[in-house]
């Protein structure tokens, strides 16, 4: 039997002794129901209230709507966007590298790319349309499923790092509004069905490749303005790269 997927809200937690699995949390959008057994055929103990940092998040994400208008208004009517969501970027240089270069392109070709993003760290993407959205509220959906409506970009992709949120969305109707892809940056569980009827996916490993349907993408970068001299007589080089485990 295939691992279960995991995310905000639905099947949210397995709990285990000894490695084993005994019990399991299941969370909507207004409480958490707590089960012994096995996801599908567990008894529910009892349920309780979704904790107060739940509510804060939705008024959080509520009181930033008006910003996201004010943020898409700065970018001209005749433009295309693209949405680009994931949960944090930081000053690692892998996937921030990979959007950065991926956000040039784009520029350069007319199209305006929008992270939704709930942390993003990375200086060098500083100069994009960033709308933040905390997407484990459990009004992250309706929001981000309005605003899809409202702005009509020509795709989303979701690049996961993690991808609860991506598990989460309604794929069928926002497959009605957009285009929907996604960029696997990562080692994770992945709702197979959902991958598959993408309008495309890609991944920077080798290891996702059971999946269908995805494009092998590794990271890259680019080549500095200046390089040091070739010495043909040195007998030392020093060589500085990231294995892909």
């Amino acid at each position: 039997m295939p691992p279960p997927i995991l995310s905000h809200y639905g099947l949210n937690k397995i709990y285990r002794c000894a490695g084993y699995p005994v019990g399991f949390r299941v969370r909507t959008e207004k409480r958490e129901k707590f089960y012994a057994g096995w996801p599908g055929m567990g008894l529910c103990l009892f349920f309780r209230s979704l904790p107060k940092r739940f509510t804060e998040a939705s008024r959080f994400n509520e009181a930033l709507v008006p910003h996201y208008r004010e943020i898409l208004n700065t970018i001209p009517k005749d433009c295309k966007i693209v949405f680009y969501v994931i949960d944090c970027l930081t000053e690692t240089g892998g996937v921030e590298r990979r959007l950065a270069l991926q956000f040039d392109w784009l520029m350069r070709h007319g199209i305006q790319p929008v992270l939704v993003i709930e942390d993003q760290g990375y200086p060098p993407l500083n100069g994009y349309p960033c709308l933040k959205l905390l997407q484990w509220a459990p009004n992250a959906r309706e929001i981000f499923m309005n605003l899809v409506r409202e702005v009509n970009p020509l795709a989303v992709e979701f690049h996961m790092k993690s991808p609860w949120f991506f598990h989460e969305i309604d794929l069928e109707a926002l497959k009605k509004l957009t285009r929907v892809g996604v960029m696997i940056h990562g080692e994770g569980d992945f709702d197979r069905h959902r991958l598959n009827v993408l309008d495309y996916g890609c991944s920077v490993r080798l290891h996702e490749q059971h999946y269908k349907s995805l494009t092998y993408l590794p990271n890259v970068v680019q080549f500095p303005e200046s390089t040091p001299t070739y010495n043909l007589k040195a007998r030392k080089a020093l060589y500085v790269g990231r294995i892909d485990a």
